[in-house]
């Protein structure tokens, strides 16, 4: 059921759309086919036009959304790597420092350790080759 308040509500709704409809003129007044294509064209060429003085005066480069998202993960990946060392070196550490250290244990970290080292290697050479390219 609808109210009064809400019918004139309504109502003010519908005359403020008429205002603008009015004043704003439709597709059809603006353009015909033939200006529609200048336009477009024009359209185009200006974007181009400021592509160019961009890359040019401002360095502003247009990188590929998988190259970006690559960029992402490795960071995400050292940052990982990072934390991953730290805490095997802490765990180094107070084992080494235990006077009934297990041998067993402070060789796993250090395996650990150089696996850790490896990868970070490996991303390293990753990074360089995708540079060259």
């Amino acid at each position: 059921m609808v109210t009064t308040r809400q019918k004139r509500r309504l109502e003010a709704q519908r005359k403020i759309i008429q205002h603008f409809e009015e004043k704003i003129p439709y597709f059809t007044d603006i353009f015909d086919e033939r200006t529609f294509y200048i336009s477009f064209a024009c359209l185009v060429v200006v974007c181009i036009i400021a592509a160019i003085v961009l890359s040019v005066c401002c360095k502003v480069t247009i990188r590929d959304a998988d190259e970006i998202a690559r960029q992402k993960e490795k960071r995400k990946r050292l940052k990982q790597q990072k934390l991953a060392e730290k805490i095997i070196r802490k765990k180094l550490e107070k084992a080494s420092m235990e006077q009934n250290a297990d041998m067993k244990k402070i060789k796993h970290l250090k395996a650990l350790l150089d696996k850790l080292e490896k990868e970070k290697q490996l991303n390293d050479s990753e990074f360089e080759f995708e540079k060259e390219f």
